[in-house]
């Protein structure tokens, strides 16, 4: 199966209970047991269900007699090394709803932030309680390098998937490396670190957002090969906030930046020349945490305690609004 399993409509009021109620367990569970109920087999992708190596025909010249011969790599009777010559593989199902409950078990678990970060004394000892959350940790991992590439049924990105952890607020690092990938959590994607661009649904840049290209030759209008006649292209939050109860969004390119100046000493994106115009913020997302944060308005400019405070008011303020919204 590729493609999100939860996407299917038979989910759909499942995904949606997750996505009013992101912090209740119980309807993901609830989830979970029902992807593992319908969890099965389908024909393997590779051999196309007949279990056989399923390399084709390889033509080449014999050089003496300049006939052309077929010849197989490994041959058809070999078995197919994806499923092993059974001709099916796993759904994806039982592995989505065991990532869930694996994700559901260590939110509950006591040592869990510990176990993420390392934090924890040795002098204490490893008993069993401490045993069960690293093994859940290992499960938790084991499941995303096995799955997230075989079916990609986070969201058909491409985007790297990586547990969730401490490092989701290290921002510097990740503004540095340009680093983009989704953060999971509890079975779902909880969290993302793209450019900006990235997040929003944006004109098409091929067509220009008029939905089709000029043919030269004979004058007629071409349709878009990028858009395909839509216009638009989907960023990551049309496409991510259907299907996943996205809780922070970390922009590569629009981390603040600390000011000290007569209006006070802050975190904001205000920047002073234009190699770093790429950092500022629209108007209207700026205005929009003015709005909500008064008490960080000095003179008409934002003046924010932390840069974690920063952080999280750009990502609550950009989750507000639609999945689909466009700021232009």
């Amino acid at each position: 199966m590729y493609g999100d399993p939860c996407r299917r409509p038979k989910y759909a009021g499942s995904i949606q209970a997750i996505l009013k109620r992101p912090a209740d367990l119980v309807t993901r569970r609830i989830l979970a047991d029902e992807l593992e109920q319908d969890a099965g087999y389908e024909a393997c992708p590779l051999c196309r269900g007949s279990g056989r190596n399923p390399v084709d025909d390889v033509a080449s010249t014999d050089p003496l007699t300049g006939a052309t011969v077929l010849w197989k790599y490994a041959g058809p009777d070999h078995p197919c090394p994806q499923c092993d010559g059974s001709g099916t593989v796993p759904d994806g199902l039982a592995s989505r709803a065991e990532l869930i409950r694996v994700g559901c078990d260590l939110e509950e678990h006591p040592f869990t932030s510990f176990i993420r970060t390392g934090d924890y004394d040795a002098r204490d000892g490893v008993d069993e309680v401490w045993s069960a959350g690293f093994a859940l940790l290992l499960r938790e991992k084991s499941l995303l390098d096995r799955e997230a590439y075989r079916y990609g049924w986070f969201f058909d990105t491409g985007l790297p998937v990586v547990p969730s952890g401490s490092h989701i607020w290290s921002t510097r690092y990740e503004a540095a490396g340009r680093i983009v990938r989704a953060i999971v959590s509890r079975g779902f994607v909880s969290g993302v670190v793209v450019p900006w661009s990235g997040w929003f649904d944006r004109r098409c840049d091929r067509c220009d957002g008029v939905g089709g290209v000029y043919n030269e030759a004979d004058g007629s209008e071409d349709p878009c090969l990028v858009c395909h006649g839509a216009r638009i292209l989907p960023g990551l939050s049309s496409r991510l906030r259907t299907a996943h109860p996205i809780e922070y969004v970390r922009f590569t390119n629009k981390a603040p930046r600390h000011v000290s100046d007569s209006l006070g000493r802050g975190w904001t994106w205000s920047w002073p020349t234009p190699d770093f115009l790429e950092n500022e913020l629209p108007a209207v997302i700026k205005g929009g945490i003015m709005a909500r944060h008064p008490e960080w308005v000095v003179h008409h400019y934002l003046r924010i305690p932390t840069e974690e405070q920063a952080l999280k008011a750009l990502s609550e303020e950009v989750l507000s609004r639609p999945a689909d919204y466009r700021p232009e």
